[in-house]
């Protein structure tokens, strides 16, 4: 199926998508704390990657509802 996204879902995604790439590698270089050493902990990790989740899922709901919007104005939609 194909799906329609408005230009700032597209941008929302390509940003997480960034930003996600941007936690592969602080993974790679952060310990168990943030100190003088590391950039960041394991709590603002957590943060930051829950506020990617929640980016991501309002992109796949409006993205959702525009398909059930869809399917009750086609023809042969049951919903």
């Amino acid at each position: 199926m194909n799906y329609q996204i408005t230009e700032e879902e597209i941008q929302r995604v390509e940003s997480a998508r960034a930003q996600l790439r941007m936690v592969c590698g602080l993974l790679t270089a952060v310990g168990s704390k943030a100190d003088a050493d590391t950039p960041c902990g394991p709590e603002d990790l957590y943060e930051f990657i829950c506020a990617q989740v929640d980016t991501l899922s309002a992109v796949l709901d409006a993205t959702k509802q525009r398909w059930k919007i869809a399917i009750k104005g086609s023809p042969d939609g049951d919903d």
